[in-house]
C-alpha cells in the first residue's frame, strides 16, 4: 500500500514539476514571493548552474586563493539574501524596466561574491591619502566632504609625481652646472 502511495506521490510531483517549468519568470517570481516551495525548487533548477558560472567569472582572477567550496558558500549567501527582510531582493525586481530576471540575479550574486571575497581575503590595502597630491575641488563638495573629481585619481597622482621628478631633475642639473655669473667672473680673471 505504501508503494502505491509513493508511486502516486512521485507521479503527482512529476506533474507539478512539469507545470512549474511552463511558468514565466513573472509567475515564478510571484510564487516565490508567496513562499511556494515548488516555485523555489523551480527557481533553483532554472538559475543555479548559470549563477554558479557568474560566480566563477566574477572570482576567476583570485580563484586559487579561495577555498574549494566558495561557490556553495556564495550560492547560500545569495539565497539567504533573496529571502532576507521579507524577500526584499525579490520584491525589488521590476519587470516593467524590461530587464531579465537572470540579469537581476546575476547582479545580486555578484554583490554576494564581492562580499565573500572581502571576507575571505580581507580588506584591500589602500594607498594613503597623502598619495593623492593636491586633488582639486571641481564642481562642489560630495556628502562625504571630499571634492568631486574629473578623470582618474591615479592618473592625476602619476602626473604630479612626474612633474615633481622633472622639477627635481632640473634642480640637480642646475646645481651641477656652474653659475653663469661665476663663469664670467672666472673668464675675466683669466
Amino acid at each position: 500500500m505504501t508503494t502505491a502511495i509513493r508511486e502516486d506521490n512521485h507521479g503527482v510531483t512529476a506533474m507539478v514539476a512539469v507545470a512549474l517549468q511552463d511558468w514565466t519568470d513573472r509567475e515564478l517570481l510571484a510564487a516565490c514571493i508567496q513562499k511556494d516551495n515548488g516555485a523555489w525548487i523551480e527557481l533553483m533548477r532554472r538559475y543555479d548552474s548559470s549563477l554558479r558560472g557568474v560566480v566563477y567569472k566574477q572570482l576567476a582572477s583570485c580563484i586559487d586563493r579561495l577555498p574549494s567550496d566558495h561557490r556553495d558558500d556564495i550560492m547560500g549567501a545569495f539565497y539567504l539574501k533573496l529571502v532576507d527582510h521579507d524577500m526584499h531582493a525579490l520584491r525589488c525586481f521590476d519587470f516593467e524596466k524590461g530587464k531579465a530576471l537572470f540579469k537581476w540575479f546575476a547582479f545580486v550574486i555578484a554583490q554576494c561574491a564581492t562580499d565573500y571575497l572581502v571576507d575571505a581575503l580581507g580588506r584591500p590595502e589602500y594607498e594613503p591619502l597623502d598619495a593623492a597630491v593636491e586633488v582639486p575641488e571641481e564642481g562642489g563638495v560630495l556628502r562625504s566632504g571630499r571634492g568631486r573629481l574629473r578623470g582618474s585619481l591615479s592618473e592625476r597622482v602619476r602626473k604630479e609625481k612626474a612633474r615633481e621628478a622633472a622639477a627635481e631633475e632640473k634642480r640637480l642639473r642646475e646645481e651641477q652646472r656652474p653659475c653663469r655669473r661665476r663663469a664670467k667672473a672666472r673668464r675675466k680673471r683669466s
